[in-house]
């Protein structure tokens, strides 16, 4: 069985796992495993959507929120979707504010849904390495988005950088990596 197959197989067995029909790949999952991408607990990488912001999320039809767009689907760092959707999705007081809570109340959901005990320190680290991917908003073509959202989530996602000391963080641990 492939690693892919393994991690659907896996998925499918948890109660928050679900297949989104309206997902153009069909069989992507809305979900993610915050391991820490230095200590893959299991032998199969997590899958990661890859293009996690707030315009690619929807509300199913029990009102439960879930990610379209999944053409970027990827093995990712295991909060690589968690970090760049917080920072992008929450205006900076608010991301301030929570954002440590979210974190520790995601790794929680995790375990209790089946996935590993992480440990919130490492974890947090990695949440911190995982913001940087959000400086490609900074980036991004008006063509693409109005510049008005590129704006604001370039501002966003640069002051979660700054905030995280994500780059000097990069440095420091980059062969760690």
């Amino acid at each position: 069985m492939s690693c892919l197959a393994r991690y659907a197989s896996r998925a499918a067995s948890t109660p928050h796992s679900r297949i989104s029909a309206s997902s153009p790949c069909g069989n992507a999952r809305s979900i993610s495993s915050p391991t820490s991408h230095r200590s893959w607990i299991c032998r199969c990488p997590p899958v990661g959507h890859g293009d996690a912001h707030l315009g690619n999320t929807y509300l199913d039809a029990h009102g439960q929120p879930a990610f379209l767009d999944w053409q970027c689907i990827h093995f990712a760092p295991p909060l690589h979707d968690a970090a760049y959707f917080l920072a992008g999705a929450l205006t900076v007081a608010d991301r301030r504010a929570h954002e440590r809570e979210l974190i520790t109340g995601y790794l929680g959901e995790l375990a209790r849904y089946g996935g590993p005990d992480l440990d919130v320190t490492r974890a947090w680290t990695d949440h911190r390495l995982q913001t940087m991917y959000g400086y490609v908003w900074a980036l991004t073509s008006p063509h693409m988005q109005t510049r008005d959202r590129i704006t604001a989530m370039a501002n966003r996602y640069l002051t979660a950088i700054e905030d995280h000391d994500s780059i000097g963080l990069t440095l420091r641990t980059a062969g760690d990596l």
